[in-house]
C-alpha cells in the first residue's frame, strides 16, 4: 500500500508541470509513509533528489508544505477516532525497540531479508552510488547512501528481524524492503541520465542480465514451495498455514451442525485463525465464528452483546472453560466426538453475556 502511493505521487509529480506537481508529490509520499514505513526506503531519496535546489522556491516550498499538511489532516483524523473509541484500536503494535545484538545478528542470515541475493542487491546499490558519486551528482550519491544506510540499520528493530527461527510464510522478512528493487532501479534510471557511457546497448544487455539474475531466485521459491509449505505446517510458525482441503472438510462439518441443530454461531475460545476466518467462506457463509480472546473483528461483539441466540456451538474449549458453563447451563451435549470436539450449548441465551458469566476471556471491545 504505501508503495503504491508514493508511486501514484512520482507518476502525478512528472505528469503535471507546475509546481502543484509539488503538494500531489508530498501529499502521496505522507499518505504512503503513514499506510507503511517499509516505503521509506524509496520515499527518503526520490524527496531529497526532487526538492533538492528548490528549497529558496517559494512555490514549490509552499506547495510542498501544503500537500504534507493535507496528509497530515488525514492522519490526525484518523487517530481522533481511535481516541474517541479507544476500545477499536484493539491491534496495536508496539513501537519498534532497536537492538545492537539483533543489529549484528541480522547479518548472519542477510538473504532472507534481500530475497535470497543480499550481495547482488547490496553490491548494485553499492556500484551506482559511486558511478553517481565519479561524475559529480552529489545530492543523487546523497540519497543513495541515506537510503543504503537505512536499509543496514533498520535490520536491528524488532519488527523487521523478528524473533522468528525461521522465514514465516505470512510474515516474510523481505516484506519490509519490497522497496530496495524500485530503489535500484531508481539509481540505474540515473545512472543512464548521468553517465555517457551507458549506451543504449549497453543499457540493454544490462536490463536483461538483471531480469535474468531475478529469474533464479523466483524459480528456486516455486520449487521449494512445497517444502515451504510442509515445514511451515509442522512448525509453530507466526500464522497459521494449514491445507485448503482440511479447512473445507471441517467447514463441511461445522455447516453440517448448523443445519442440523439450527444454530450458527461457532465460539473460539483458543487461536485456530486459518478456520476462524476462512471457515464460513468455505461453506458459503452458512455458519459464522467468534474468537473471544483475539477476533479483530470488532462489530461481531457489538452485535452479539444486544442479540440473543437460540443455541451455539463451543468449537473446541478449553478444559476449565467448558467446566464453568456446563455448571450454567444444564444440557451441552457434545455434537463431534473427535478431536477437534464440539459442543452444543442449548436454549435462548445472548451469547456474551452467558460467556462472561462463565468466566471465559473476552477481549475489550
Amino acid at each position: 500500500t504505501g508503495l503504491f502511493f508514493v508511486s501514484l505521487g512520482v507518476a502525478l509529480f512528472f505528469r503535471i508541470k507546475k509546481d502543484l506537481r509539488f503538494a500531489f508529490l508530498l501529499f502521496f509520499i505522507s499518505c504512503g509513509i503513514i499506510l507503511n514505513p517499509n516505503c521509506l526506503l524509496l520515499a527518503i531519496p526520490l524527496l531529497l533528489i526532487f526538492l533538492a535546489g528548490k528549497w529558496r522556491e517559494p512555490g514549490a516550498m509552499l506547495f510542498s508544505g501544503t500537500g504534507a499538511f493535507a496528509a497530515s489532516i488525514l492522519f490526525c483524523f484518523s487517530k481522533l477516532y481511535y481516541l474517541y473509541h479507544p476500545l477499536h484500536d484493539y491491534y496495536r503494535i508496539a513501537i519498534p525497540a532497536f537492538s545492537i545484538k539483533r543489529f549484528f545478528s541480522a547479518f548472519d542470515h542477510l538473504d532472507e531479508f534481500l530475497f535470497g541475493n543480499a550481495v547482488i542487491i547490496l553490491g548494485l546499490m553499492i556500484l551506482f552510488a559511486v558511478l553517481l558519486y565519479r561524475h559529480h551528482r552529489k545530492m543523487y550519491f546523497i540519497a543513495s547512501m541515506a537510503t543504503l544506510f537505512l536499509l543496514i540499520i533498520s535490520l536491528g528493530f524488532d519488527r523487521i528481524n523478528g524473533s522468528f527461527p525461521h522465514n514465516p510464510v505470512f510474515l516474510s522478512k523481505g516484506r519490509m524492503f519490497l522497496a530496495v528493487p524500485l530503489f535500484i532501479g531508481l539509481q540505474f534510471a540515473l545512472a543512464v541520465k548521468t553517465c555517457k557511457w551507458f549506451s543504449r546497448k549497453f543499457t540493454a544487455v544490462f536490463v536483461y542480465f538483471i531480469v535474468g539474475v531475478s529469474a533464479f531466485p523466483l524459480m528456486q521459491h516455486i520449487l521449494q514451495m512445497k517444502e515451504t509449505t510442509a515445514r511451515c505446517m509442522k512448525e509453530d510458525c507466526c500464522g497459521w498455514v494449514k491445507p485448503v482441503d482440511e479447512l473445507k472438510t471441517e467447514a463441511g462439518k461445522m455447516a453440517q451442525l448448523a443445519e442440523k441443530y439450527r444454530a450458527e454461531l461457532f465460539v473460539f475460545d483458543w487461536y485456530n485463525e486459518a478456520l476462524l476466518y476462512s471457515g464460513p467462506l468455505l461453506a458459503n457463509n452458512k455458519f459464522k465464528t467468534l474468537f473471544t480472546i483475539f477476533d479483530r473483528r470488532t462489530w461481531l461483539f457489538e452485535e452479539e452483546e444486544k442479540r440473543p441466540r437460540n443455541g451455539f456451538f463451543l468449537y473446541d474449549p478449553r478444559k476449565e472453560n467448558l467446566e464453568r458453563i456446563s455448571m450454567i447451563v444444564p444440557g451441552i451435549i457434545c455434537v463431534k466426538e473427535n478431536y477437534p470436539c464440539i459442543y452444543f450449548v442449548p436454549r435462548n441465551y445472548k451469547v456474551l453475556e452467558l460467556l462472561k458469566k462463565a468466566g471465559f476471556p473476552i477481549r475489550p471491545y
